[in-house]
């Protein structure tokens, strides 16, 4: 409701108010209404929602659920260590490879700038450089969990 108030209000102040009032807002008047106005909305339903002191039925049986849920055993506990420790493995590796589209990407529009190519493709070659060292890391990080794992398993 809140932005469907300060959109109308915008528009009214951009479209309407110009052609039959002859009266229009500055740029800085009109971001000031844009920003304030929904600011000022939202404050003022908070205020009336605290006032009211209504709590939000989903959130009463969120509460309940959490305090009736039993934690994990130290089995479980171990598998979600290794399933997080895969998952870090994952984003690692997808953050490298993201930086090295990137780094190409830069190298390769400096190589087709035709002005400072070695600044603008230095740059794209130090970001692949960057994700070559993420990705290697993973990968020994990655190496060295699987020994540790079957080093502790080893003593049991």
């Amino acid at each position: 409701m809140v932005s469907i108030v300060s959109l109308a209000v915008g528009i009214f102040f951009k479209f309407i108010s110009p052609i039959l009032f002859d009266y229009s807002l500055s740029r800085a008047a009109e971001m000031s209404v844009g920003v304030g106005l929904p600011l000022l909305l939202l404050a003022v339903y908070e205020w009336a929602v605290f006032g009211s002191k209504v709590q939000d039925p989903q959130f009463t049986a969120y509460q309940q659920w959490l305090a009736g849920r039993v934690m994990p055993s130290l089995d479980e506990s171990e598998a979600t260590d290794k399933s997080s420790a895969s998952q870090n493995t994952f984003a690692l590796r997808a953050i490298a490879i993201s930086f090295a589209l990137t780094g190409l990407g830069i190298a390769g529009l400096g190589i087709n700038s035709g002005e400072d190519i070695e600044l603008i493709a230095g740059v794209g070659a130090v970001i692949v450089v960057i994700a070559a060292w993420i990705g290697w890391s993973t990968r020994t990080r990655n190496a060295d969990s699987v020994q540790n794992a079957v080093s502790v398993e080893d003593e049991f």
